[in-house]
């Protein structure tokens, strides 16, 4: 290998170790014959972390073509941002899927040279490397959930709470429950793909179809198509007979924003506002359940030692990578707030990354799938997802980074899923 190329990989070791995804680029390696079988094995022993930076080591002295194999398994498995880093100095070509975004002979070394397609309009302020954030990384070690999905079964519930009523409760016994909504953004234009996120949409429809109730699942959808099957959804003619509706986006996201998989962005609220009592009548009073596994930010969170001062890191300074005016007084008729009925429970809190392993999905998901199986038949969706916040926030990635969630709720009463309870 050119010294220029060891200086190169020097100069960006802590970006490499910390984001680098393994799951494409080992086998593409050894079919190059970079890589033998004894080095992917030492590799894969080694925790994430460890594992990449075993991987550069073995690099450095495995050639001269060593340097732009690893350019094109790269490029090849969508990690444009190491491509930008590592390989823009280059000049050897690779053809990379048009599913990447760009068109299939217009890439140079993984980058670009025909048509870009920016993530974001060109009038945002966001820079393209602050957008790559933790939650694409493989950075993180929980436990696996390697056939969960078969052993997920969720409780029945026998019983209905001792002091249920209707004034304190909402009715959920209908069925369905009510319809389900999942986006699934897997791959975007000129941003990483975001494996594992299949493991958390094959797990969370087995969730809410056990449940009660009836789930589409959408795939790769862009900003406009976001808001089109928002809008189909919310005329589904079947609302008027359930008793409430859920709605699961995984996706990138930046400060209350979801990419679109176009690399355009769509706010959470815009998405909200399709079930408001304005633009979704036939769900008036019901509840409205959100879950927005996604970023929001580009902080990553260290957390906290007894007696240790904080130590939250920005992910741009640590690897450089990659959101009711008062106006009826006049009216006596009985109202409910627009917004009202509505729960959003979000991965990570605003300006925090969120995270995600590419071979066994989210934090998040892999948390709700866990206690809601358990405890959604006698505890009621807040605190559920305090026991979800507990599971998530004790959770530690290999890099030693933390999160919690937030859920952030506009009910006016109490939610129960009552799963297997019916009228």
């Amino acid at each position: 290998m050119e010294e220029r190329h060891r200086l190169i990989l020097d100069r960006n070791l802590v970006l490499i170790a910390e984001s680098m995804d393994l799951v494409e680029l080992l086998p593409y390696l050894q079919q190059e014959g970079i890589l033998r079988e004894h080095h992917v094995e030492s590799v894969r022993k080694l925790s994430p972390y460890e594992g990449r930076l075993e991987l550069i080591s073995i690099i450095k002295r495995r050639g001269p073509k060593a340097f732009g194999t690893l350019c094109n398994g790269l490029a090849l498995s969508g990690q444009t941002h190491l491509v930008e880093k590592l390989c823009c100095f280059e000049t050897t070509s690779v053809t990379v899927p048009t599913s990447m975004g760009c068109s299939a002979a217009a890439f140079e070394n993984g980058v670009c040279v025909g048509e870009r397609h920016s993530p974001v309009p060109p009038s945002s302020p966001i820079v393209l490397d602050k957008f790559y954030a933790a939650e694409s990384l493989f950075c993180s070690d929980v436990p696996t959930t390697d056939g969960y999905l078969e052993r997920m079964k969720v409780e029945i519930c026998n019983f209905l709470p001792k002091d249920y009523n209707e004034n304190e409760y909402y009715k959920n016994s209908s069925r369905p429950k009510g319809l389900a909504l999942i986006i699934n953004n897997h791959r975007f234009k000129g941003m990483p793909v975001r494996s594992g996120t299949d493991i958390d949409c094959m797990n969370l429809q087995r969730l809410f179809t056990q449940l009660g109730y009836v789930v589409k699942a959408k795939r790769d959808l862009s900003t406009k198509d976001m808001i089109e099957s928002m809008l189909k959804f919310s005329q589904e003619k079947e609302h008027a007979k359930c008793d409430s509706a859920v709605v699961v986006v995984l996706s990138h996201g930046l400060h209350g924003e979801i990419y679109g998989s176009d690399g355009k962005l769509i706010s959470v609220e815009r998405l909200i506002l399709f079930l408001d009592s304005y633009h979704c009548p036939a769900l008036i009073n019901k509840p409205k359940l959100f879950f927005v596994q996604a970023c929001r930010g580009s902080h990553l969170d260290m957390g906290r030692e007894i007696n240790a001062r904080d130590d939250i890191v920005r992910v741009s300074t640590l690897i450089r990578m990659v959101t009711l005016d008062e106006n009826d007084a006049g009216d006596l008729r009985k109202k409910i707030p627009s917004q009202a009925d509505i729960l959003i429970a979000y991965s990570t809190i605003p300006g925090y990354v969120s995270w995600r392993n590419s071979a066994r999905g989210s934090w998040f998901v892999q948390a709700i799938c866990e206690v809601f199986s358990k405890y959604a038949c006698k505890e009621e969706v807040l605190h559920l997802l305090t026991r979800v916040n507990d599971v998530v926030a004790t959770k530690m990635s290999a890099c030693g980074h933390v999160q919690v969630p937030e859920p952030c709720s506009r009910l006016r009463k109490k939610f129960y899923f009552l799963p297997g309870h019916y009228e």
